[in-house]
């Protein structure tokens, strides 16, 4: 049989070789010189293995086909025709039965030259000791061996099927329990069978999903591959035939859509060396509307990411994000409401009228409308909130070690240089690293995701206008109200991406977080890195970033009237260092891949590499910034894998100057000075260790002993870090 049909099944090379091997296709690119179809399977998989043994080429090896093997193993090129015995010699994973399958040994024709283990123990092996061409006689490849082999495992599988029946039965019983050892009768089946799995409770309205389909959700923890099917109430293609060149958008306000409109027809912002003019982002929206990305007609699959929020997730294309949001700017929408549309009818009563919500949402469209040609569904974005905090972080202090984190200090006024060689981290433009967003009870906070603010969790949306159009996924009801259609925190969105310029997090002169240009505002720098995961078994494409809002406790709130704003912003309340537990206890739920659910734990864990963050839980909560740097430090030794980037700011967004007192005698007095202005920081709280000596100090070391002196740390007046050097 083997050779009957070995050589239709060699006609199909790529296939089978990435069956057998798990090697990954390479995109069609050639990696090296075309094979020569004439020469023998053998004398090809000696070139080719004789590839990889050259030192000079074991880094990165250029091997003939289309075929990436991975760099442990030699490459399985399965492109001969002639003989239908490669095959089984592919299958066997050895030539000859003399060699171990798990230490065979290359030998080279040179004289001088030594043994070598094989990179490959599996597919690739040389034909014999001497290195020739193979044409020494192998009992093996006898046909009449070959088929005497079959026959007899055809012969052995007929009795077997034929009886097992009559086995199972003079074992004492007709079921299919069987015991090697024993009394008869007596199997080494549990002597109870386990209960049954409880019952999983059905959630109104929401269903299994049927067919195949790109996108993914859980509706709530435990179950997944179940949502809402919602029906638009309009048809999206009958609304691509209104578009025009979106002149008007019938989801806006005409009074907050005109100046937009207005700014961009007269500069339009260029993408990629060419200007997006609303009238490519119109054709974009109406090939958007035409066509069904989800796959499901008139309907749309939902998951209300509102409270209850916990294990909840969210797997869509970028293409499908982008529907969603051309069709709420033309005034679509779902029975159970949706947050973004109510976010538009909200902000429309603001100040601005939401300019800057609609131009975010427009700068996204107008990206993808360069990206996503041709039909293309883009990477995945994935949205998940975590389940309730269990403080099973407390298991992992003595296990977990205090990892050095990368520490960069923002240069000074606007851009997003720091002196540790990588971007400011919510310029979100370090592969694998994580914009956190230092959040209250929603993403996107008081201004509603309306405009920037002073602070950094209000402005951060409008730049990740992903994050943005995600507020769709809350089923606001009839409601315009915040509360109802914003997303909850903790969240998560694996794979987001800035669309828009400009934000560290340095504030501006006018006390903003961020600006938007008035001209070219798009982020032409945009990340282009991706990473392939896997999502409940199917492999998924998703940019290397990542975008995770996290509140930390309420240091101002706790200490109430106890402690006055003076007192806060400089780290002299006492309230400021009782509550450690609560805050690792947030920041593990939010960063701890396995609060998620199981389908996406591997894609966090992959994607989040880095954490990026600044002065978490010392913004406008007015939190001690010593404090909580140790803190985050020591939650974050206790996720396992991902490492801390540490941002620090003389005028951060938030508590601008508060942060100094981290750099210590190294430079808090000259920190407070250049961003301490008009505020009630003072440098004569400045204390002798900084945050490099406190490093320094407690790297290596358990995570428990840094948890124990934090969880006794004495009160003010010194600092936390001179507190925990001894220096009192």
């Amino acid at each position: 049989w083997l050779a009957a049909m070995g050589d239709k099944f060699f006609q199909y090379e790529p296939a089978a070789a990435q069956a057998l091997r798990g090697a990954q296709l390479d995109g069609g690119r050639t990696t090296g010189a075309a094979s020569n179809p004439n020469s023998t399977w053998s004398e090809r998989s000696k070139r080719h293995a004789s590839a990889w043994d050259r030192p000079e080429q074991q880094g990165s090896p250029q091997l003939p086909g289309t075929i990436r093997a991975f760099p442990e193993e030699q490459p399985l090129i399965l492109e001969d025709s002639s003989s239908g015995w490669e095959m089984w010699r592919a299958l066997c994973g050895r030539e000859d039965s003399g060699e171990s399958d798990v230490d065979v040994v290359h030998k080279d024709s040179s004289p001088g030259q030594g043994r070598r283990r094989s990179s490959s123990r599996r597919f690739s092996r040389r034909s014999n000791a001497s290195g020739d061409s193979g044409d020494e006689p192998e009992a093996w490849r006898n046909p009449w061996v070959l088929k005497l082999g079959l026959g007899l495992a055809c012969v052995i599988t007929v009795l077997v099927a034929f009886l097992s029946p009559h086995l199972a039965k003079l074992n004492g019983s007709g079921d299919a329990n069987h015991g090697s050892t024993g009394t008869p009768g007596q199997s080494f089946q549990p002597s109870t069978p386990p209960p049954p799995p409880p019952p999983v409770v059905p959630i109104p309205g929401v269903k299994p999903t049927q067919g195949h389909h790109n996108w993914f959700m859980c509706p709530t923890v435990g179950v997944c591959g179940m949502q809402r099917i919602e029906k638009w109430s309009t048809d999206p293609r009958a609304l691509a035939s209104k578009v025009g060149f979106l002149s008007s958008l019938p989801g806006v306000n005409d009074a907050s859509y005109t100046p937009v409109a207005q700014q961009w027809s007269a500069s339009p912002p260029s993408f990629r060396g060419l200007p997006v003019k609303l009238s490519d982002v119109a054709i974009f929206v109406q090939q958007l509307l035409n066509s069904d990305p989800f796959q499901t007609g008139d309907s749309v699959p939902f998951v209300d990411f509102r409270p209850p929020s916990e294990g909840k997730v969210v797997m869509i294309s970028q293409r499908q994000l982008a529907f969603l949001v051309a069709n709420v700017l033309m005034g679509n929408s779902i029975p159970v409401g949706d947050g973004l549309t109510a976010a538009l009818k909200r902000c429309s009563g603001k100040k601005t009228g939401g300019a800057t919500l609609i131009r975010s949402l427009l700068s996204l469209l107008a990206v993808l409308s360069r990206e996503l040609t041709a039909g293309a569904q883009g990477s995945m974005l994935i949205g998940a909130t975590p389940r309730a905090r269990d403080s099973s972080w407390r298991e992992r202090l003595t296990k977990s070690t205090l990892k050095e984190p990368k520490l960069c200090v923002h240069q000074g006024g606007a851009g997003t240089a720091t002196d540790c060689g990588l971007e400011d981290f919510m310029a979100g433009s370090t592969a694998f690293q994580s914009v956190t967003d230092i959040a209250g009870g929603v993403v996107g906070g008081g201004a509603e995701l309306c405009d920037l603010a002073d602070s950094q969790d209000e402005s951060a949306v409008q730049y990740y206008s992903e994050v943005l159009a995600f507020a769709f996924f809350t089923a606001a009801g009839a409601s315009n109200a915040a509360a109802n259609s914003m997303l909850p925190v903790p969240f998560a969105l694996l794979g987001a991406r800035r669309y828009v310029n400009e934000i560290s997090g340095q504030s501006l002169t006018s006390g903003r977080c961020g600006r938007v240009e008035e001209s070219e505002w798009l982020n032409v720098k945009i990340p282009t890195d991706i990473i392939r995961v896997n999502v409940n078994g199917s492999a998924a494409i998703v940019a290397s970033s990542a975008f995770i809002a996290v509140a930390s406790a309420c240091s101002a709130c706790l200490a109430g009237s106890a402690c006055d704003m003076a007192t806060n912003v400089n780290n002299q309340c006492n309230e400021q260092r009782r509550h450690l537990d609560d805050d690792v206890d947030l920041w593990f739920q939010a960063y701890d891949p396995s609060m998620y659910a199981g389908a996406v734990q591997e894609s966090f864990r992959r994607i989040v590499k880095y954490i990026g963050t600044g002065p978490w839980g010392a913004g406008v909560w007015y939190g001690d910034s010593q404090q909580y740097f140790l803190t985050v430090w020591l939650a974050t030794a206790l996720l396992g894998g991902a490492s801390l980037h540490y941002y620090i700011y003389d005028h951060f967004c938030e508590n601008p100057a508060n942060q100094c007192f981290v750099l210590g005698k190294q430079g808090c007095s000259s920190c407070i000075a250049r961003g301490g202005a008009n505020t009630p920081v003072r440098a004569t709280y400045c204390g002798t260790q900084s945050v490099y000596d406190i490093v320094s100090r407690f790297k290596g070391q358990p995570a428990q002993s840094l948890y124990g002196l934090l969880k006794q740390v004495r009160g003010p007046p010194l600092q936390v870090f001179d507190v925990l050097a001894g220096n009192y």
